[in-house]
């Protein structure tokens, strides 16, 4: 997939978060918006593609030079939702509000970080 590509998803999956809906399907697709921000960058500044939400953390790792000394708070926010809230949601923790403030916090830094690099 091209840059086009990645931050259309970017954008839909974020319109779609922010519908008023299932709490859990919200925060999946924080997850996915923030996914598909995060390697449209790579993409467009490095030609990187990095095909695997799983991928993430290595890649980046990696590629230092595509957030820099952001690298790590990409990497610890997209891990927040990935591994804490998703797995929080899938896994009995009652789906309320703050679990969803925690996402969209997350999800506020990394587009921060991302918007500055596109």
């Amino acid at each position: 997939m091209n840059f086009e590509v990645h931050y259309e998803k970017y954008q839909k999956f974020k319109d779609s978060a922010e519908q008023d809906r299932y709490i859990p399907s919200r925060i999946e697709d924080y997850f996915k918006s923030a996914f598909h921000l995060i390697e449209a960058v790579a993409v467009k500044k490095f030609g990187l593609h990095m095909q695997k939400h799983q991928k993430v953390r290595n890649v980046l790792k990696q590629n230092m030079e595509i957030f820099g000394d952001k690298t790590d708070e990409i990497i610890n926010e997209f891990y927040e939702i990935e591994n804490k809230i998703r797995a929080a949601t899938n896994y009995g923790k009652r789906h309320n509000g703050e679990l969803l403030e925690k996402t969209q916090k997350s999800f506020n830094k990394i587009e921060g970080i991302c918007s500055g690099k596109l």
